[in-house]
């Protein structure tokens, strides 16, 4: 009896497979890893030929050169959703340098397929190294693998990349302190500064001896000390940072295998951390001892000081003109620090960028080059977009788009209230995903209004699951990150980004970052540092990162070795930038008032109606015009009173927005504006609204601008681009006029300007 015949798919079906194999194939060839053998590489000997061959390997040199870069291999792959689902010894290549490749993936995106590849991991390791000595720490690792119960295992390879790299890094550090042992001795002095009181007995030495080792058996940094008088490094000196003291060591006369504590100084966490950066790292690399540990033992333990401090002072001077800048943003760190206006863990999030950038471990390796010298990125192709997914898009935010998705490293794009940088944001993130849709991109924006924005815009992320949002509050790093990896979008706010654990550890295809000037030069930093290609998305007149007031401080500016115009530097002001021209939120009246004010070119917006701008003018009112102050702050009773005046101009279904540079101000408006919505200058950051009142409040015989003076450009060029149709201010117009500043340049564009704007006196 013949078979029967096979039922025929639906021609439909043919083509979700048709696509689905174009999606794997774009998925599986954007895979760049040096541990991965590209679609035409051809290793040539394979991990079974090595085992084949019974060559035996100590346990590390075997982890360094074979298991740590084939877990990192699955790892990249695990990342972007690609399971091997088939791995063998012989899909394992090594290249004729002795460099292992991972071959053979087929691009399975399934939970099961990355537990699958754990336990193949896990297997072959087992297996390879039979009869050889595995450190505790490191065979936990590979029984976790091949566990019969998945749930046990690991659930992908980039937790088990980060597992393994522990295990090894910890059994690593125990066979060298094993070896590495330096022969410690005091002097009184030192004792004396060690203890607070001068030593008079033995078991006072024992005491300051205990004290130190305590001191060196966490965290531990050195350096040869260095004269600042003579500019030279003192080789016959050495310096090393423990938990709360630096401590001064030299060379024994008696026992040359013998360093002396000479003197202890205790230092504060911020100047330890500074001094840090600078020394090389020794934490758990040695064992101190206060007795003899043997001539062999401790010129063995001294040998190795003396290279890894030899070591380190050789590579500095090399390193040293790289790294200006980043020293620049450390005395930024140092200083948000002291000030106490930082959450600590975002400010750890930012030193580990430094650190990773000034070593080159970085997603992009260019990025260190690109971000001291950006007049030397590379030029990029600009990416051909064949249907926009919107038909309001004018010419420049297409433009941006394109060099967005182009092949440049690192792209920036400004544009003034009003231009439609969050239309384009939404619109890279869309194209980004039609181009790859396994691309993995990270859009960051400074407020949650914002990010409300791009949700109406029709960007969404795993932030809108409750589940993931349970999960990304979670403090083990690497579960955060397990559960993340599959999101090919992760859209959050900046601090959130700086303060959740579990992205810390994960690599962007595209990272977007909006509202890029109110952020500082680090934070941006730590978002750059995972990215492989970054577009930064801004305006250069937004309200500055909150703390750049205090840091402009005189005191503060002293003792961090600052100026004003490092305090103001961001990442984004160190590139050339693509300048979005349109206008799509404000009537022409406004837009072109905002635009020549503010951005010293004429703006472009869409018709609107005549004369929307409108300065009512308090000169005509004599001393009723002024300020006052109460108890509640300074307030200008004459303004708030025709403020309720111009409310009653607003249409009925007009929304309006009340803002007012001062709390007292703003107390006495919300008293006597009924339901109006009032706000301060300083939250008027992302808002817009149909009609925009703005109270100046200040009016005096002194001089006295305060928040609304020169200095204080960028708030004023906030709070009037949030209005949409009218713009009213209500202030002392002469006043204003009296020194330079926006509200002059405003004031006078009104005068200038009577075909589109309007001055009224108040009423008498």
């Amino acid at each position: 009896m013949p078979p029967p015949p096979l039922e025929q798919a639906p021609a439909e079906h043919d083509e979700v497979i048709e696509l689905l194999l174009r999606r794997q194939t774009a998925a599986l060839n954007a895979l760049h890893h040096p541990n991965i053998a590209g679609p035409q590489d051809s290793p040539g000997r394979s991990l079974q030929d090595e085992l084949d061959s019974k060559r035996h390997y100590e346990w590390l040199a075997f982890f360094d050169t074979i298991w740590l870069p084939l877990a990192g291999a699955l790892a990249y792959a695990h990342l972007r959703g690609i399971a091997h689902a088939g791995l063998t010894p012989a899909g394992v290549g090594l290249t004729a340098d002795g460099r292992v490749e991972l071959t053979g993936l087929v691009g399975t995106r399934s939970d099961a397929g990355f537990s699958q590849d754990v336990y193949a991991f896990g297997e072959l390791a087992i297996a390879a190294l039979d009869g050889s000595t595995v450190p505790p720490e490191v065979q936990d690792v590979l029984d976790t693998c091949v566990s019969p119960d998945p749930a046990v295992r690991y659930p992908d390879a980039a937790v088990l990349e980060h597992e393994l790299a522990g295990a090894c890094r910890t059994a690593r550090q125990r066979e060298s302190r094993s070896r590495n042992t330096v022969w410690l001795g005091i002097t009184r002095a030192a004792a004396g500064l060690v203890l607070g009181v001068e030593p008079l007995q033995e078991t006072d030495f024992r005491r300051a001896e205990q004290i130190i080792l305590d001191e060196l058996a966490g965290v531990l940094h050195t350096d040869y000390s260095f004269d600042a008088r003579t500019g030279q490094v003192n080789d016959q000196r050495i310096l090393f940072a423990g938990r709360t003291m630096l401590l001064r060591a030299a060379s024994d006369a008696e026992f040359p295998d013998r360093v002396r504590i000479i003197s202890a100084e205790r230092k504060d966490d911020v100047w330890l951390r500074r001094w840090r950066r600078k020394a090389t790292d020794l934490t758990r690399m040695v064992t101190f001892q206060f007795e003899d540990p043997g001539a062999e033992a401790a010129g063995y333990g001294l040998d190795f000081l003396l290279a890894r401090l030899e070591e380190h002072r050789s590579q500095t001077p090399a390193e040293k003109p790289a790294t200006d800048l980043f020293e620049l943003w450390e005395r930024l760190l140092d200083a948000r620090e002291a000030l106490e206006r930082s959450d600590r863990a975002a400010l750890r999030r930012q030193e580990d960028a430094l650190v990773r950038v000034r070593t080159g471990r970085t997603t992009n390796p260019r990025l260190a080059g690109i971000l001291q010298d950006p007049g030397a990125i590379p030029g990029g192709d600009v990416a051909d977009v064949h249907q926009w997914s919107r038909d309001d898009l004018d010419d420049s935010q297409r433009e941006a788009v394109r060099q967005a998705l182009g092949s440049q490293d690192l792209v920036l794009v400004q544009g003034a209230p009003g231009s439609g940088k969050t239309t384009v944001v939404a619109e890279i993130v869309r194209q980004a995903h039609l181009r790859d849709p396994g691309a993995r991109v990270l859009v960051l924006t400074h407020t949650r209004e914002a990010l409300d924005q791009l949700a109406a815009a029709g960007v969404h992320s795993a932030e809108t699951d409750p589940e993931s949002r349970r999960v990304l509050g979670i403090q083990d790093e690497w579960l955060a990150a397990a559960f993340l990896h599959p999101s090919a979008l992760v859209a959050t706010t900046m601090r959130e980004f700086l303060s959740r654990p579990g992205i810390g550890d994960l690599e962007f295809d595209l990272c977007v970052i909006d509202e890029v000037s109110r952020a500082t030069a680090t934070e941006t930093l730590v978002a750059l540092v995972q990215a492989r290609r970054s577009v930064l998305i801004g305006d250069p007149n937004q309200l500055p990162p909150a703390d750049e007031v205090l840091l402009r401080q005189k005191p503060v500016l002293k003792e961090y070795a600052l100026t004003p115009a490092l305090v103001q530097t961001d990442a984004a002001a160190r590139t050339g930038a693509h300048v979005l021209t349109g206008q799509h939120r404000m009537v022409p009246a406004i837009g072109d008032l905002i635009e020549t004010c503010f951005y010293s070119r004429k703006g472009t917006g869409s018709p609107g109606p005549d004369r929307p701008v409108l300065w009512v003018d308090t000169t005509g009112l004599g001393d009723r015009r002024r300020e006052v102050r109460d108890d509640g702050g300074l307030v200008n009773p004459a303004e708030a009173a025709e403020v309720v005046k111009q409310l009653g101009t607003v249409a009925p279904g007009e929304k309006v927005l009340i803002i007012a540079p001062y709390a007292g101000q703003v107390d006495e408006l919300r008293r006597l504006a009924g339901d109006a919505e009032v706000i301060s200058l300083d939250a008027a950051e992302g808002r817009e609204c149909d009609v925009v009142i703005f109270s100046v409040t200040r009016s005096n015989d002194k001089g006295d601008f305060g928040l609304v003076g020169e200095p204080n450009w960028r708030r004023i060029s906030v709070a009037l681009s949030r209005a949409r149709s009218r713009l009213i201010i209500v202030g002392d117009a002469a006043f204003c006029r009296s020194r330079p500043g926006a509200l002059r340049d405003v004031s006078l564009y009104i005068g200038a300007h009577p075909e589109e704007c309007e001055t009224r006196d108040a009423a008498v």
